[in-house]
């Protein structure tokens, strides 16, 4: 809902700016396409708008439109390198992606998102702090039912960069 709530205002500014149709929103790090999937649901986004999903991981992409498809959702699933798409996005985001990037992958993701042509981008990650391991352990716990995904939760908590450092990297 927060990601619906930043993005159809963004969606407005573009179209009263005059960058024109079709605005492509692309996923970055989708996983199973729950934010996708659940923009595609919700709606509200206009008819001038395509949703993708982009994950490197073939399995969570076959599932992710496997359940669009379930869902009768308007969106679209690929394996690909999100910044190297044959039609480039107006919008990328992403939820929980930016901490898997250290040191200067962090740069080059940035660079790579500035080099793609988009106009705007929308991510959001885990907060940096000392209470973002146990909710993230909670969360994890509640939600992830293979090890891999548990182990790696926490992690991410434990590695998510300072505000500072994002705005940094992405200037």
């Amino acid at each position: 809902a927060r990601v619906h709530r930043l993005l159809v205002p963004l969606l407005q500014a573009l179209r009263a700016s005059g960058v024109r149709p079709p605005y492509k929103v692309v996923d970055v790090g989708c996983g199973l396409g729950y934010v996708v999937r659940w923009l595609a649901h919700s709606g509200g986004l206009g008819d001038d708008v395509t949703l993708w999903g982009c994950d490197y991981n073939a399995t969570l992409i076959e599932q992710a439109s496997a359940l669009a498809k379930q869902e009768s959702l308007r969106c679209s699933f690929v394996v690909a390198n999100a910044f190297r798409l044959g039609e480039p996005a107006t919008i990328f985001l992403s939820t929980g992606v930016l901490h898997h990037f250290r040191g200067d992958d962090l740069d080059r993701f940035f660079a790579a998102q500035a080099g793609s042509g988009a106009v705007a981008f929308l991510h959001s990650d885990t907060k940096a702090s000392w209470l973002a391991p146990l909710g993230s352990w909670l969360f994890h716990e509640a939600r992830m039912r293979e090890p891999l995904a548990r182990h790696d939760g926490i992690l991410s908590a434990v590695r998510a960069h300072p505000g500072a450092r994002l705005a940094e990297s992405a200037q």
